[in-house]
């Protein structure tokens, strides 16, 4: 399983915008979703040896935040989607460079809001949304984190606010969880703090949000 969508209610307006592993973007009006079968309903057909990484609502005219395994991001207007079948594949969003991954896909419609990078040996920064300008579909993005043999590739890529706790686990069972607001907000070029200690051979494989309930 890769994502999971709430829908409180199907109505007009509304999208779904799914993103594949090898860059792949794909909108479609929530309404075709409305109607769901016992065998389930195709919500995208994926080329050979690509895979779906992530699905969000969006309300038409929203920003998509895509970032890479190697450290590249961009920003894009949804409106430079064109809404599609079911069944359909989808367009190019993201050109990526030879071993590199779409990683995770952001929505990013708030300026202000930090986005936060965490990469695999434990360092992990936060970054404004209005420090990465909007560019075409198809582009191969920005520099979003500084990566290299000290802090390793990015792990997973989250909009978060300065209440938000973040979880971070690794391959070898060790957990933690901390504040969002305890990882400094820096520009796009910059590594990172260490975040998570981590063993020699030891590597972050997942991070996620967690929204503290009022």
């Amino acid at each position: 399983m890769t994502t999971v969508l709430p829908i409180r209610e199907f109505r007009e307006g509304m999208f779904i915008v799914m993103a594949t592993r090898n860059g792949i973007l794909k909108k479609t009006d929530v309404m075709a979703f409305s109607h769901p079968r016992s065998d389930g309903i195709r919500a995208i057909t994926l080329d050979e040896n690509d895979e779906l990484i992530s699905a969000m609502l969006t309300e038409g005219r929203d920003k998509v935040f895509l970032a890479t395994r190697d450290g590249k991001a961009l920003i894009i207007e949804e409106t430079q989607l064109r809404t599609m079948q079911r069944g359909a594949r989808g367009v190019k969003g993201i050109r990526l460079r030879a071993n590199d991954r779409l990683i995770a896909m952001v929505n990013c419609s708030v300026a202000e809001a930090p986005i936060l990078t965490i990469t695999e040996k434990g360092f992990g920064k936060r970054t404004l949304g209005k420090k990465y300008r909007i560019q075409n579909r198809g582009g191969i993005g920005l520099t979003n984190i500084k990566i290299g043999d000290k802090n390793g590739k990015v792990v997973n890529v989250l909009p978060t606010s300065g209440d938000d706790n973040i979880v971070l686990i690794t391959d070898q069972g060790k957990l933690i969880r901390t504040r969002a607001s305890d990882v400094k907000v820096v520009g796009r070029n910059a590594m990172g703090v260490k975040v998570i200690d981590v063993a020699e051979n030891e590597h972050v494989v997942a991070a996620q949000r967690i929204v503290e309930a009022d």
